[in-house]
C-alpha cells in the first residue's frame, strides 16, 4: 500500500511539473543588459552537497532569475533549490569538467 501511494506521488509530482513551462510567463531579457562577455564565459557554480549547477547563462528563469544574471549579483539569501545549502557553499567549475562527469 505504502508503495502504491509513493508511485502515485512521484507520478502527480513529474505530472505537475511538466506542465510548470507552460504556465510560467516567457521572460524576456534585455539585449543591453547582459553584456555576451559574460553569457560566453566557461564558468559554472555547482553545490558541492548535490552537485546542483547554477549556470549564468540560463539563469533559474522558475525561481524568477533572469538569465545573463551573474552569480556574484544573486541575493545573499539564495541557496540550492535542491538542498537548500547556502550560496557560500557553491563553488565555481568550470563548464567542461562538470558537463564531462558521470553520475
Amino acid at each position: 500500500m505504502l508503495a502504491e501511494q509513493l508511485r502515485r506521488a512521484i507520478i502527480s509530482f513529474y505530472n505537475y511539473h511538466q506542465t510548470l513551462p507552460s504556465i510560467l510567463p516567457k521572460i524576456e531579457t534585455p539585449k543591453n543588459d547582459t553584456p555576451e562577455k559574460f553569457l560566453k564565459a566557461s564558468w559554472l557554480y555547482q553545490c558541492p552537497n548535490c552537485l546542483t549547477v547554477y549556470d549564468e547563462k540560463t539563469g533559474e528563469p522558475e525561481n524568477k532569475i533572469l538569465p545573463g544574471t551573474l552569480f556574484e549579483h544573486l541575493p545573499t539569501t539564495y541557496c540550492c533549490e535542491l538542498c537548500e545549502a547556502p550560496k557560500e557553499h557553491f563553488v565555481k567549475v568550470d563548464s567542461s569538467k562538470v558537463l564531462s562527469q558521470t553520475v
